[in-house]
């Protein structure tokens, strides 16, 4: 029924673990859980093609498996919870109200020649990314680099560089449009203009989206290595500008990113289902969220 409008929401909310045939997540033999993992896979990928958003809210003090059951929720542009029954509520109101602005999108963004992607499937420089269904807070972050020494200097000779970002999207009403942004950045060698202009909270978005996403995919290490190397960057910045709003900002994001931070993550598929929620809902971090 869903599937008949797109922009559409379903809300799964369980207190236990799925124990039937489809989607069995109740028994521990390998082959059952690649089934069910293959089967969660490919009914995300079916609500996103009709522009279906689906939630998935589990019930706090029952074992859901919401690392496996929470893919459906991550892959189409839900939310992913573990509530308690007092707050059920307010969560199911929470998802319903989250309004979904555009549904079978796609980010195709260009860079000059100078530059490459880190951390894409293309590390080119051009990305594009299947996004599917967009609410108000999706919130896309990327990370580049230089190629080498000699595109340094002609950056540098340039002063300049243009980015250009296509966004493919249908809205509600089934119309197809394409949007073009295109920007142009001054380019500089001087670390200390740098390190005034870079935005905290962008940085700090990044940092969780990017270190969630990689340990979802079971690359613990790279995630925790990705965020030693943001949260260093991010005490450049507060050691340059000395503020201390930033500061307080910073401590909150710090204790938020603990469970990666502190390197105390484990085999994703074998988290609770509270360390999954937070896990997914770092994964699709915005500055509107509870991180700073």
């Amino acid at each position: 029924m869903a599937s008949r409008q797109p922009g559409s929401k379903v809300l799964v909310c369980t207190d236990g673990l799925a124990n039937t045939a489809l989607g069995n997540l109740e028994q521990q033999d390998g082959e059952t859980l690649i089934c069910a993992s293959i089967f969660y896979q490919d009914l995300a990928e079916q609500a996103v093609r009709a522009g279906v958003t689906v939630s998935v809210l589990g019930i706090e003090g029952t074992e859901c498996r919401l690392a496996e059951l929470g893919r459906l929720a991550d892959r189409t542009g839900g939310m992913v919870s573990s509530v308690s029954e007092s707050d059920l509520e307010s969560q199911l109101q929470k998802a319903l109200q989250r309004q979904t602005v555009a549904t079978h999108s796609s980010a195709l963004l260009y860079l000059p020649t100078a530059l490459c992607f880190q951390g894409e499937k293309e590390e080119g420089s051009k990305t594009l990314r299947e996004v599917g269904n967009v609410s108000m807070e999706t919130e896309l972050t990327c990370c580049f680099r230089l190629k080498g020494e000699k595109e340094r200097e002609a950056l540098l000779s340039c002063g300049s560089v243009s980015v250009q970002l296509q966004l493919r999207y249908r809205v509600t009403d089934g119309r197809k449009l394409l949007r073009v942004i295109t920007v142009e950045r001054g380019v500089t060698d001087d670390s200390s203009m740098v390190l005034s202009s870079l935005s905290l909270s962008l940085l700090q978005v990044h940092c969780a989206q990017k270190s969630a996403a990689l340990v979802v995919r079971g690359r613990y290490s790279q995630a925790q290595k990705e965020t030693d190397e943001q949260r260093q960057l991010m005490e450049r910045v507060l050691e340059h500008r000395r503020s201390q709003e930033e500061k307080e900002t910073y401590c909150r994001w710090k204790k938020e990113m603990s469970p990666i931070y502190e390197h105390n993550v484990r085999k994703f598929q074998a988290i609770p289902d509270g360390g999954a929620t937070l896990l997914y809902g770092l994964k699709n971090a915005h500055r509107k969220s509870s991180l700073p």
